[in-house]
């Protein structure tokens, strides 16, 4: 992914050399193929959860929470919220040891399902949602970037 954005990185600057291009993970949604007992499923998901599931492209084995962080170079909190939607969801597409409904940093490791199976041929894959704290610094630090945008204006 990453000689990908360089890639256009390049092909945008030449195009348009007097802007400039910022990136934001988060907002960004990415369609990935996957295939699981013999039948393929096209899968959108979220930038993280694809990068996530890169880690599993070619391993057959078990990868420590804290690996996958390591390798994504994301918090662990982000890390939570990323693996708990892919292991825990309505879509099970990583099998995890461990609570099957909870992510714990310490001790959970994650594989592939390999015997993953779904009606739809194409779905996606729902970032789970923040915990209330979180949840609450972000509202607030919108309210106060708005205050400023109406100040402004």
């Amino acid at each position: 992914m990453a000689a990908a954005k360089t890639c256009f990185d390049e092909w945008y600057r030449e195009r348009h050399s007097h802007r400039i291009l910022s990136w934001v993970y988060a907002l960004g949604d990415v369609m990935v193929k996957g295939a699981f007992c013999s039948r393929s499923y096209d899968i959108i998901v979220t930038t993280f959860q694809a990068m996530a599931l890169l880690n599993f492209s070619d391993f057959g084995g078990y990868i420590a929470f804290s690996e996958i962080c390591e390798q994504m170079h994301i918090d662990p909190a982000t890390g939570k919220r990323v693996l708990h939607s892919l292991a825990c969801g309505k879509h099970r597409i990583l099998k995890k040891t461990g609570n099957p409904r909870t992510i714990n940093s310490s001790t959970d490791q994650f594989c592939i399902e390999a015997t993953f199976t779904s009606k739809l041929r194409r779905f996606s894959i729902q970032m789970s949602a923040l915990d209330g704290e979180s949840k609450k610094k972000i509202d607030q630090e919108l309210q106060q970037q708005r205050c400023y945008n109406v100040d402004a204006t």
